[in-house]
């Protein structure tokens, strides 16, 4: 068996933007006069939530859900401006391991981020000619499980492989019938796997190792 297509998860996963998450959504809390600060623990336990739960977790000491939303969706443009203005380091290796793993599989980015954040990446480092396909869960509304089976619909694959760091990535895997490596370098604790890298570098050798299983 060969795969079609590999997907990728963005925060724990390509790369840890945590930090600049934490600045972000403090800066808005500041610009709205609020006393109370999030920690950085609070942001990585939150991480691959869709963009509703996720502010509901950061912005649990607010009282109003529209209003919790409001401040992720402010912050998210402040993310993006630092980005845009910064040069952002993937982990190890990515870029490199994406072009390689280009000549033979599709490659997508499938994330619950908000709406741009993949569009920046993506230019940031500069590998559109790489990439297939990508969707942000929280710009369609919909579950991570979903927005994978739309990115396997729309480009007519059936063998997909999903790379990401948390169980949550594993759980929207099962959903929609796909099969997950566990990338253990990032947020994620206590992660159920069958497939695992240490490093991004690993994943070429890992997928070859999937691949002959199924022969």
């Amino acid at each position: 068996m060969k795969y079609d297509m590999i997907m990728f998860d963005i925060d724990g996963t390509i790369w840890d933007v945590s930090y600049i998450i934490l600045d972000a959504l403090n800066d808005v809390l500041k610009k709205h006069d609020s006393i109370k600060r999030i920690t950085h623990e609070k942001v990585t336990s939150g991480l691959g939530l869709n963009a509703r739960d996720f502010s509901r977790h950061v912005f649990d000491f607010l009282d109003d859900d529209e209003t919790k939303l409001q401040y992720l969706q402010e912050a998210e443009v402040v993310r993006n401006e630092y980005i845009e203005k910064n040069s952002i380091d993937p982990y190890p290796n990515f870029v490199e391991v994406v072009r390689k793993l280009s000549n033979r599989y599709k490659i997508a980015i499938v994330s619950n981020c908000g709406p741009g954040t993949i569009e920046h990446l993506i230019s940031v480092l500069d590998i559109n000619s790489s990439i297939t396909d990508f969707c942000a869960a929280s710009r369609f509304k919909i579950s991570k499980a979903q927005a994978m089976e739309r990115v396997k619909k729309d480009n007519n694959v059936m063998n997909v492989v999903y790379v990401g760091d948390t169980d949550l990535d594993r759980k929207s895997c099962e959903e929609a019938g796909i099969d997950f490596v566990y990338a253990s370098y990032g947020f994620g604790k206590d992660v159920v796997y069958d497939h695992k890298i240490d490093a991004l570098v690993e994943l070429p050798d890992v997928i070859k190792k999937m691949e002959d299983e199924y022969v």
